[in-house]
């Protein structure tokens, strides 16, 4: 802030790193900057060429919120087509959804990281939201192979409840339960019997 009110304003601030200065000193700042730059061409990524600088808190707002971000703390923005992309690390630039696809255990490393719960809570909807377009995408795959077959109309017979076969659990017949005697209880020591 030191050297940008020295530049822009040329000035020294007074009273330096107390709250008062400094937002006097930023808002100094910010309207030589307007002044300095209004008017002037700017070229964006794709060479369109404006003059974005404005006396205008939404054309400001406009032009510095380039990223569109999705969190607060930046870790994905939306893109040109209002998708959602991770704006760091080795997916940097990949949609959400492509990375949800390739590598979906990189949902649980963010899960389990460091990173801000917003950051979470949004990487969360989105892991929802693959999840249900997911299941919608395999239940439509699905539908075409599922034949109807046809209901005849003529010749159904209707069973009466007592007509109706319900499955039976088929039980073991009972043994003929003995009495333990000696042999049995040699036969059971045996097994258990260290060698």
């Amino acid at each position: 802030l030191k050297a940008a009110y020295k530049f822009y304003c040329g000035k020294d601030i007074i009273n330096a790193h107390s709250a008062e200065a400094d937002i006097k000193a930023t808002y100094e700042v910010l309207l030589s900057q307007i002044e300095k730059y209004a008017g002037k061409d700017y070229e964006d990524r794709k060479g369109n060429i404006s003059q974005p600088v404005k006396n205008d808190v939404e054309a400001l707002h406009d032009f510095t919120n380039l990223n569109k971000p999705v969190d607060f703390a930046g870790r994905m923005v939306y893109d040109e087509d209002n998708q959602p992309l991770f704006n760091f690390g080795k997916h940097k630039g990949k949609t959400v959804f492509k990375v949800f696809d390739e590598e979906p255990s990189y949902y649980a490393w963010m899960m389990n990281g460091d990173f801000p719960l917003y950051t979470k809570n949004r990487l969360e909807k989105f892991w929802k939201q693959h999840r249900e377009q997911k299941s919608e995408n395999k239940q439509s795959a699905r539908a075409p192979e599922i034949k109807t077959k046809p209901i005849s109309t003529t010749n159904t017979k209707v069973d009466s409840p007592q007509q109706k076969q319900t499955p039976q659990q088929t039980q073991p017949k009972p043994k003929d339960n003995k009495p333990v005697d000696e042999d049995m209880l040699k036969m059971l020591a045996g097994k258990f019997k260290k060698l």
